[in-house]
């Protein structure tokens, strides 16, 4: 228990604040079930299709949901920040593996626990029940919106979806600037390399994101721009 009450000491600002909201009325017998857990960026530690043993409270960092299709061809489909619960919502729906696989975008630090612990501390406490039912919820209204979105768009404009959202996660609200690859791209949008060069040029021209070096940059202006032109073809 010690060293998850270190652990949640040094968090700062809003990662420490949701951390205490997860946990406000968590009983002892949990935090000494509870193990803190480091991991380096690019680690998979949750594989789809294996027997649900672990629930991660992310308490540090990003880790991406990523789908394996045939081909070797990986499909990220979505990225969770701290705080966040994984492996929780496999037990909600009573299923005994997990759904997808989880690999860290960046170092990370989790608080796990044995998913019949978990379990039990969510029958028990209506405080964490709520926090993870409203981030569940929240999740999957948003992978909706995208799916449906992503049904009606090709190409570029798919692209431009795309970096609507990117935007929408960024936690600067004048300006986001990210370091994300061509391919990375390519496996969140399900479009190819050569397909991600043309759109990322054709942008550039039309002023709609500003490339430095091996920056993106998005900001507030370009950002409204690109929800007028999804706008045009999608209800948002």
């Amino acid at each position: 228990m010690n060293k998850v009450i270190t652990a949640m000491n040094h968090l700062e600002g809003e990662e420490k604040e949701e951390l205490n909201k997860l946990l406000r009325n968590a009983p002892v017998w949990l935090l000494n079930a509870c193990t803190v857990l480091n991991l380096k960026k690019g680690e998979i530690f949750v594989r789809e299709k294996e027997p649900v043993q672990t629930v991660y409270i992310l308490i540090k960092g990003t880790v991406k949901a990523c789908d394996f299709h045939m081909l070797g061809v990986a499909y990220e489909f979505c990225r969770y920040e701290a705080v966040d619960i994984l492996g929780g919502m496999e037990l909600f729906i009573d299923c005994e593996q997990y759904q997808t696989t989880l690999i860290t975008e960046t170092s990370c630090q989790f608080i796990t626990v044995a998913k019949d612990k978990f379990a039990k501390w969510m029958r028990e406490d209506a405080n964490a029940q709520w926090f993870h039912s409203n981030k569940m919820i929240k999740y999957l209204l948003g992978e909706c919106r995208r799916e449906r979105a992503y049904l009606f768009l090709q190409g570029t404009d798919r692209v431009y979806l795309f970096f609507e959202f990117l935007y929408e996660r960024c936690d600067c609200p004048e300006i986001c600037v990210s370091k994300i690859t061509r391919q990375q791209i390519s496996d969140e949008t399900g479009l190819s390399v050569k397909t991600i060069n043309r759109a990322l040029s054709k942008m550039a021209e039309e002023e709609l994101i500003t490339i430095k070096g091996r920056q993106i940059l998005l900001s507030r202006e370009q950002y409204e721009k690109l929800k007028e032109r999804t706008a045009e073809k999608i209800d948002m």
